[in-house]
């Protein structure tokens, strides 16, 4: 049997955050690849923050879904692909608040080419600290024809955490877990 699409994308996704690493820029910190057998589905999920600071985590997770999979292997289709998606674990201290509006900027600035859904959890702990998960899922499906697309997403999630730790830095936005 062949290397899946999700196998080959996976291949891709991979490589670029272990150049990353290889680079002194992340620090990975994570990663899985889950089969589920019962459905035919697999998951890959890498964990990783700035080699600067590990204040602000984040999750780029790949999904083929079973559907996808029988797709491909039994009807030889080759337009199944995986989703992605891009989750960013932040939160503030000394009453600094991080907005929609913040959010939605730096998301416009790096990922404006791309169909997008955001979703924002909230959530307060004992010491009335915000935590935000902010996850980012890609609207579309990519296949082995999204190489470069897939890269580009990569570079500009890596643009992003860089951003987001400048902002931490002057005081506007403090990451983590």
């Amino acid at each position: 049997m062949h290397p899946t699409v999700y196998d080959n994308i996976k291949t891709v996704v991979e490589g670029i955050h272990y150049d990353f690493e290889t680079e002194n820029l992340i620090k990975i910190i994570d990663r899985n690849d889950f089969v589920n057998l019962a459905k035919l589905s697999r998951r890959f999920e890498i964990l990783y923050s700035s080699k600067i600071s590990n204040e602000l985590l984040t999750k780029v997770t790949l999904v083929f879904e079973n559907d996808d999979w029988v797709h491909e292997v039994i009807n030889s289709s080759e337009d199944e692909g995986c989703s992605l998606k891009i989750k960013y674990y932040l939160h503030d201290i000394d009453g600094v608040t991080l907005t929609v509006d913040n959010i939605n900027s730096l998301l416009n600035k790096f990922f404006w080419n791309f169909n997008l859904t955001i979703d924002k959890i909230v959530r307060f702990d004992e010491n009335f600290e915000i935590y935000y998960k902010l996850t980012i899922a890609f609207n579309t499906k990519f296949t082995e024809n999204d190489y470069e697309r897939i890269e580009d997403i990569c570079i500009q999630n890596y643009k992003l955490l860089s951003k987001l730790l400048e902002e931490s830095k002057k005081g506007e936005i403090h990451a983590g877990l």
